[in-house]
């Protein structure tokens, strides 16, 4: 919430004062988030607020080191973004710098290069709603992986009968 509503603010309105405002929390976070990557890439999920899709019909599916992956390539955007708005070019760099070598470390780690299927911790397949919609909205995969990534959304969607033909509505 705190690098997410900033934004937001700024992106609705173009006022910039909510950045200037919170600008120095924003990169105290970020620069946490770092704190909390293993030296294996992983981001532990006992270090921070554990995520999750608790309302997905596949949350016990979903790995919660892919979520914290997902958010954290967000939020390093996020400040990338916010840091050129403010002028603030040697964090832009260094935020930008993070957010490709993270995004890279992602999509090498969550994504199977043969089935480009998402995968989780252990390399085991996910494959579940979640493991696609979460990082096609917030941008974590590659551009050559988003074709799959929506295929393989539609396919899950299917599979849990959220498709229009087998829902009953009322």
């Amino acid at each position: 919430v705190g690098m997410t509503v900033p934004w937001e603010l700024y992106c609705q309105y173009g006022d910039r004062s909510v950045l200037t405002e919170h600008y120095e929390a924003m990169k105290r976070y970020a620069d946490y988030l770092e704190t909390c990557v293993g030296s294996d890439g992983t981001i532990s999920e006992h270090t921070i607020l554990e995520l999750g899709d608790w309302l997905g019909p596949e949350n016990s599916h979903n790995d919660v080191g892919f979520l914290l992956a997902t958010y954290e390539l967000y939020d390093l955007d996020i400040m990338t973004r916010t840091a050129i708005v403010m002028n603030q070019t040697g964090d832009a760099k260094k935020y930008s710098s993070l957010y490709e070598t993270r995004k890279k470390w992602f999509n090498h780690h969550y994504i199977d290069p043969t089935t480009h299927r998402t995968l989780n911790a252990k390399g085991e397949k996910m494959d579940t709603q979640t493991s696609y919609a979460v990082p096609l909205a917030l941008g974590a995969f590659d551009e050559a992986e988003r074709p799959y990534a929506v295929r393989y959304l539609a396919e899950a969607c299917q599979r849990e009968n959220w498709d229009d033909k087998k829902i009953k509505r009322p």
